[in-house]
């Protein structure tokens, strides 16, 4: 918290300094007092944000300058900086003077003068438009990758079921036999659904894209996958540990991060089946979070660990003859999908000691 000395007045040469480098700054800057009113606004504010001349806007609420549908949650993000007296930040899409749509990032620091009791804030407004464009560049770059390395996994691979179907089909024209004609339509029929899960695998990647819309809270994610778990588990025998985490607002890609804790807990789940304890669990550090996904189940063998996020390979029996929709692109997908977003995932495991999968998140940051 910044804080004004009450025993040294600033002379006027003093203030006149200070005022020129608040005005000469890049970004834009606000001063709101404790009323959430503005005092004072510099020239970068009132190029970059609204176009308009400073003095119009004192004493207005500083609000106003916001999005309607987001004005709320910005006050209430100032008042709790501003009463806690440590800084927030708050991301916010809206036009520029000339109409064009920005990203701005709002940083808000408290600033309480000695010996008063009321506390106001400076918000500084940072033009992010550039930075997320270039850092979406790249993170479609490394999507293409990882979607190349992926289907060409993948196109193979369905090659093989569709070899097996037209097989199939030819011993089923052939056939006079009905119960061998019904279990050919059968071996085809889970054939077709593996070949489902398997587009489905590409097109988590090809919807998983990360836009501003698409960005939640990682708390509330989180509890939306713990609702999602219980629904899971029902009627397996399985108890389910989670505590929701008391971390700050931290924006997230939803849809891709969704699907690396889904695939990762299914994984776990269908590694329990006499049953068991399935715990998630929030580490957070300086540099970022870890989500910890550990089960009781069989365990991976060391020879078998540096595998499981290879396309198409699975523990699981029988794959490809029929018996199971399975396809072994589960992790694969989680892993191609933590990369994209920036994030990692390892596994420490043991046989018949369980598993425990860990996704490390790095701290959101606009640069």
């Amino acid at each position: 918290m910044t804080t004004v000395p009450a025993d040294k007045p600033i002379s006027k040469s003093d203030f006149a300094y200070f005022r020129e480098v608040c005005d000469q700054m890049g970004s834009g800057l606000i001063v709101a007092d404790e009323d959430l009113r503005i005092r004072y606004w510099n020239r970068a504010a009132e190029g970059v944000i609204s176009g308009v001349n400073g003095s119009l806007m004192q004493g207005i609420p500083v609000d106003s300058i916001i999005p309607e549908d987001r004005r709320k949650s910005f006050s209430r993000l100032v008042r709790a900086a501003m009463d806690s007296a440590q800084p927030g930040e708050f991301a916010i899409s809206m036009p520029n003077f000339d109409g064009d749509p920005r990203e701005f990032l709002s940083l808000i620091c408290p600033l309480q003068a000695q010996q008063k009791e009321s506390h106001w804030a400076i918000l500084t407004f940072v033009d992010v438009t550039k930075r997320l464009a270039a850092g979406a560049e790249q993170q479609e770059t490394r999507t293409m990758d990882a979607l190349g390395e992926m289907s060409g996994a993948v196109a193979h691979h369905f090659n093989n079921i569709l070899g097996g179907m037209v097989t199939a089909l030819d011993f089923a024209e052939q056939s006079d036999d009905p119960q061998q004609t019904k279990k050919l339509i059968r071996h085809m029929s889970a054939a077709l659904i593996r070949a489902s899960a398997l587009v489905n695998s590409l097109l988590a990647f090809s919807r998983g894209e990360s836009r501003a819309n698409d960005l939640c809270d990682l708390t509330e994610l989180l509890n939306e996958l713990a609702d999602e778990v219980d629904r899971m588990i029902a009627g397996r025998n399985i108890e389910f540990q989670y505590t929701p985490p008391d971390l700050p607002v931290w924006s997230v890609p939803k849809l891709q991060l969704a699907t690396i804790l889904r695939n990762v807990v299914r994984n776990a789940v269908e590694a329990m089946l006499n049953g068991g304890r399935l715990t998630l669990q929030v580490i957070p550090s300086e540099n970022g979070v870890q989500i910890a996904i550990t089960d009781t189940g069989k365990g991976i063998d060391p020879h078998d660990r540096p595998r499981i996020f290879e396309p198409f390979w699975t523990t699981k029996s029988a794959i490809g003859d029929g018996s199971t929709t399975a396809t072994g692109m589960g992790l694969a997908v989680a892993y191609g999908l933590a990369k994209v977003i920036g994030a990692t995932i390892s596994v420490e495991s043991q046989a018949n000691e369980g598993a425990r999968f860990v996704i490390t998140l790095p701290r959101p940051s606009p640069t």
